[in-house]
């Protein structure tokens, strides 16, 4: 593991934070138009499935965007400096992992702050799956949940951010830094815990192994797991 910053590191968290800033500002401007253009100007309720993913569409080209483009200015390209490279077992090991991770660590964390505050962290995706109405819907989900969020949310978190927390920082604060403010984006209070839980294993594997191909299946594997619990229940 690096235990010290990396000085071929050429860029720091802030410009992170500045994609991040401008992913937020022109996802809200394409929202806002998909609404006016489809919906008449009015958010329907509940959400499509088809228009979360083409919601998601600005998102994710930005997160790919920020870190090609700054890594080709201030570095040596994304392969050399992101390392999204997978391995033979990074997939069968990966999913494994987040697989347990969902279905036996969150559970632990979870049932003593349902019995503190009397909430439901699934909320938000029995939401999700609620709007599945077909397969046609089911395959959009995953395409959403299992595929494109573990895909790109690894690129930009655990590739450009993490990358540039190492360039500040040792290993175990720029894993604990890039994890939080993971687990921040996703808003909610609640889904804090589980997603900060599942940036530092992902965070962690990226720095040990230097490549995302773990992140990708880790990730992979835990949304997998919510997805097909709430599909088959």
């Amino acid at each position: 593991m690096r235990t010290a910053p990396d000085p071929t590191i050429r860029w720091g968290p802030g410009v992170v934070v500045l994609w991040w800033l401008a992913q937020t500002v022109a996802s809200g401007f394409w929202v806002v138009g998909l609404v006016a253009l489809f919906y008449n100007g009015v958010r329907p309720s509940p959400v499509p499935i088809g228009f979360l993913l083409a919601g998601t569409l600005v998102q994710w080209a930005v997160y790919v965007i920020g870190p090609i483009v700054t890594t080709t200015q201030k570095g040596n390209g994304p392969i050399i400096d992101l390392s999204p490279l997978v391995e033979k077992w990074d997939i069968p090991v990966g999913v494994v992992i987040g697989l347990f991770l969902q279905l036996a660590v969150l559970p632990l964390i979870y049932i003593p702050i349902g019995w503190l505050f009397d909430t439901n962290p699934g909320e938000t995706a029995e939401d999700l799956v609620a709007s599945v109405d077909s397969p046609l819907t089911v395959v959009l989900l995953l395409l959403l949940v299992v595929v494109g969020a573990p895909l790109f949310e690894e690129f930009f978190y655990r590739g450009f951010l993490l990358r540039g927390l190492l360039g500040k920082f040792a290993a175990w604060p720029a894993i604990l830094l890039s994890s939080a403010a993971f687990a921040l984006v996703h808003i909610k209070p609640i889904l804090f815990p589980g997603t900060f839980v599942l940036g530092v294993v992902t965070a962690y594997s990226v720095v040990r192994t230097e490549r995302l191909g773990p992140a990708w299946a880790m990730h992979l594997g835990f949304n997998l797991a919510t997805a097909v619990v709430l599909l088959v229940l």
